[in-house]
């Protein structure tokens, strides 16, 4: 008969005959070297789970084998798990949603946990993993499987890593791991360089003849953002209530939907025709009705994808 016998990274890892043990008393027999190893790991287990259960004793009423072994394993109740940790922060978030944070950064903190747990079992064929567990190249093999088993942009990839970066620093700094294992973990975005309109080409959108009523729509919320300066959530929430008169001139003011800032916004002649056009359609005080603000315009000598970060 044989066993398997591993103990961490020293020991010996491999097939072991039976009889080379002693049952009564746990330990191997002999006195050759490998089973004086043996038996000096196994002391060290013996002494590591004693102190264990002695620091649980000083803790807790009762105490039990299971409670010692999970101490042990490192998913006792005073340390932290990656996936509960993950939990505890989207819990976090979402008491925040609609105050300080918007719905699609909770998704994207979720997303990147559900990715987790699926490179844990992919990977590791585990449900979970102890924060003590941890070392720099979890964090670089969850980026590599994300690029080859996935296939994901490395924008996406940059994103998932830094909320799970973020996950183990907060624990990290909350006192749950005594080290952040990927303080040392850089990874770039490479975003693409931003495309632009030149003078030339926006004035050969805004004089361009549409035929399709919608892309004309588009065309005039984008002119309409060129001379504001708003974003896609700021004009998709401007109302009537927004536009005032100051002096004889018209100005939208009214705050940030990201950051609450209060903003400023002359109006010159070419947002206020566009306001002017649409006014027929004005629904509940919207100054624009909620239509898809993107499109392709492949006329008039301009060739390339048109929406709000051109």
């Amino acid at each position: 008969m044989q066993a398997q016998y591993s103990i961490g990274d020293v020991g010996r890892e491999g097939p072991l005959e039976l009889c080379s043990l002693c049952l009564a008393k746990n330990c191997a027999k002999g006195r050759s070297k490998e089973a004086l190893q043996i038996n000096r790991d196994l002391d060290n287990i013996k002494a590591q789970i004693i102190k264990h259960y002695q620091h649980l004793s000083d803790r807790e009423a009762f105490v039990t084998a299971e409670m010692v072994r999970n101490s042990f394993q490192g998913f006792g109740s005073e340390y932290e798990t990656l996936l509960n940790a993950f939990d505890k922060d989207i819990a976090s978030l979402k008491k925040r949603v609609g105050k300080d944070r918007v719905a699609s950064t909770l998704w994207a903190m979720q997303r990147s946990r559900k990715d987790v747990a699926d490179f844990l079992q992919y990977n590791l064929r585990r449900t979970d993993i102890s924060m003590l567990e941890l070392a720099p190249e979890f964090i670089k093999d969850f980026a590599a499987y994300l690029s080859t088993d996935r296939g994901l942009a490395n924008g996406t990839i940059w994103q998932r890593c830094m909320w799970l970066k973020g996950v183990v620093l907060r624990a990290h700094y909350n006192g749950k791991i005594p080290r952040n294992p990927f303080a040392q973990f850089h990874i770039s975005p490479n975003c693409k360089e931003r495309a632009y309109l030149t003078e030339d080409e926006l004035k050969t959108v805004m004089t361009h003849e549409f035929e399709d009523t919608d892309l004309a729509f588009v065309r005039d919320t984008f002119i309409f953002v060129c001379f504001t300066a708003l974003s896609f959530i700021d004009v998709k929430e401007l109302t009537t209530d927004n536009i005032v008169e100051v002096n004889g001139d018209k100005w939208i003011i009214g705050r940030r939907h990201k950051t609450n800032i209060l903003f400023q916004v002359k109006l010159m002649d070419v947002p206020l025709q566009i306001i002017d056009r649409y006014k027929h359609l004005q629904e509940e005080k919207l100054v624009f009705e909620d239509k898809e603000q993107k499109g392709e315009q492949e006329d008039g000598g301009v060739y390339q994808r048109v929406s709000f970060k051109v």
